[in-house]
């Protein structure tokens, strides 16, 4: 029986005693003192069970309530052996503070995987929907953009000191070989499958073209004689643009007929110009079976800006070379001359003080006949 049940069949039963007692009196007009003291130890009975009652049930289920709150309090979680104990009042109460209790622990937890940069935790007790629930759902994701652009920006800077340490450390290879290194480690940087480097040849006759320096495919260095016309294909377009060129729906023949690779249908392809104060000296092709994240595209764009200096400096240096190159065969040829003219020089020399010789016997014959 529950408390309440218990508490209203004391209280009835006084009502009951004390109101014999009025109707006895109403009816018979005297008093019994047998009865009466018979009566008034009933009550007083009455009145202990319902004082133990309410001591029991009562004082010590406000107790039993502060312990508990203590405990929810440090932590812990009501167990359902205590529910099971309490009376019938306070299973709902209690059934509510577990509830209650296990709503924060999991709350703690969820904080606690946040702050480990785990975000993978999926709410039990609590309602995404709504309250604490969905007010724990909604920093997770700002705090989980966060992380992701903190992540994206240490990925960027890493890579920007990666790709100028290795421009500057082979600024003076040729640049085919500066083009494998870069290519090589930008495909693997950013997870593509393939990527090529096409610079523009302004020598070629009778118009210039755009020519596959290097190119990497599958963790392996690739050799492509690939030639474009400036304004052939994806490659073409981007010189013409000096634009990014992003796809990532790319048709089953795309990859054949617009492209440089050729080596297998790629989910997405990125074209950077490579370029310097908005002068383009070649494109920067990369395919991959996913799709480029933005701060993968940006990076992308932003190497290839940086392989245009070393490029230029490369074509700088080539001209350089070229032109020392002439440079010394023109000196080498006027030594050459100067050395032959200067055995003209001696040999005209030697005629002189010959014909000198020779003029002074004859003029020494002339006298010997005049005499």
């Amino acid at each position: 029986m529950s408390f309440r049940n218990q508490f209203f069949l004391l209280l009835l039963v006084l009502f009951v005693l004390v109101g014999g007692d009025v109707v006895y009196v109403a009816l018979y007009n005297e008093i019994n003192l047998f009865f009466e003291i018979s009566l008034l130890l009933a009550t007083l009975i009455v009145i202990g069970l319902l004082a133990y009652l309410v001591e029991k049930k009562v004082f010590n289920t406000f107790n039993d309530m502060r312990l508990i709150s203590e405990q929810l309090l440090s932590g812990e979680v009501l167990s359902n052996e205590v529910i099971e104990k309490a009376i019938p009042e306070q299973k709902r109460t209690l059934q509510i503070l577990q509830r209650l209790s296990l709503e924060i622990q999991e709350a703690l937890q969820f904080i606690r995987k946040i702050g480990e940069k785990d975000f993978s935790m999926q709410l039990e007790y609590l309602n995404p929907q709504e309250g604490l629930g969905k007010s724990l759902i909604e920093m997770r994701e700002q705090l989980q953009y966060i992380s992701e652009e903190e992540a994206n920006r240490n990925w960027t800077v890493t890579g920007i000191t990666k790709f100028s340490d290795l421009l500057r450390d082979n600024q003076n290879a040729e640049l085919s070989e500066i083009g494998y290194l870069f290519i090589r480690d930008l495909v693997n940087h950013v997870g593509a499958n393939q990527g090529a480097v096409y610079i523009i040849n302004n020598e070629a006759q009778p118009r210039p073209v755009v020519e596959c320096v290097a190119a990497y495919a599958y963790s392996r260095r690739k050799f492509l004689k690939r030639t474009f016309q400036i304004q052939e294909g994806l490659v073409g377009r981007c010189i013409m643009d000096n634009e990014v060129i992003y796809i990532d729906d790319v048709p089953e023949d795309y990859i054949q007929i617009t492209s440089g690779l050729g080596e297998a249908l790629p989910r997405s392809i990125i074209l950077a110009p490579i370029r310097v104060n908005e002068i383009t000296y070649g494109v920067v092709e990369l395919a991959a079976m996913k799709k480029f994240a933005k701060h993968e595209i940006d990076f992308v764009k932003e190497v290839s800006e940086d392989l245009g200096s070393t490029v230029a400096n490369a074509q700088i240096n080539k001209q350089t070379r070229e032109l020392s190159t002439k440079a010394n065969e023109i000196r080498q040829e006027l030594e050459k001359k100067e050395k032959m003219l200067q055995e003209y020089q001696n040999k005209l020399k030697l005629l002189e003080t010959d014909l000198l010789s020779k003029n002074a016997e004859i003029n020494s014959l002339k006298k010997s006949l005049q005499s």
